[in-house]
């Protein structure tokens, strides 16, 4: 079970306000909540996402809220309406997972046959391709990019017909947007997600 959050300890939105630092790190929190959930979502194995995570939901930096009152555990619906963004990009990726098998691979074997991580050298992006229509999926090949740094990043993507999923911070599974490959920039803090038949 992957999760990055749960009822014990911190909220996702606690542990980055105690860790990300700058001048700027508060307006960065959205870009890096939805890079995490995309690392999330993509990564094989079963997601596990606490409630209230899709919106951004704290516990007032409490980490241990069992004896707590409401106001810190409750669920404030206001975040919904102030983070739909990140709501409906979670959304988006739960779809993704939900409608293409490539990212549940069962097996040690199906992972070995059809993950397979790019050379990305010192750019601090990680990659990897899922090839082959794995898992019975109807792409032929999906290429997924997480850039951790705050600031934009470059990659060499192999030279194909890539159609884009998510950029910049968006998801779109019925997107047209082409993407030849080659050298591209990948924003800070964000996935690149693409596909081929």
């Amino acid at each position: 079970v992957n999760f990055v959050s749960c009822h014990d300890g911190y909220t996702l939105v606690d542990k980055l306000q105690l860790s990300v630092q700058g001048e700027h790190a508060e307006e960065e929190l959205p870009a890096i909540d939805k890079l995490i959930h995309t690392v999330l979502l993509t990564s094989q194995g079963i997601p596990f996402i606490r409630s209230g995570e899709e919106i951004m939901q704290d516990k007032q930096g409490e980490p241990n809220s069992y004896k707590s009152s409401d106001s810190v555990n409750r669920i404030d619906w206001v975040l919904k309406a102030q983070n739909r963004d990140i709501f409906d990009y979670i959304r988006g990726l739960i779809a993704l997972r939900k409608a293409h098998p490539a990212f549940r691979i069962p097996t040690v074997e199906g992972l070995e046959q059809w993950l397979h991580f790019l050379d990305t050298g010192d750019s601090g992006i990680i990659a990897y391709t899922l090839g082959e229509y794995a898992n019975g999926g109807m792409w032929k090949e999906i290429l997924v990019a997480y850039n951790g740094n705050r600031n934009e990043a470059g990659i060499h993507l192999p030279e194909q017909d890539w159609i884009v999923v998510c950029k910049d911070g968006q998801i779109n599974l019925d997107s047209q947007e082409h993407l030849p490959g080659g050298d591209v920039s990948i924003a800070a803090s964000s996935a690149l997600i693409l596909y081929r038949n």
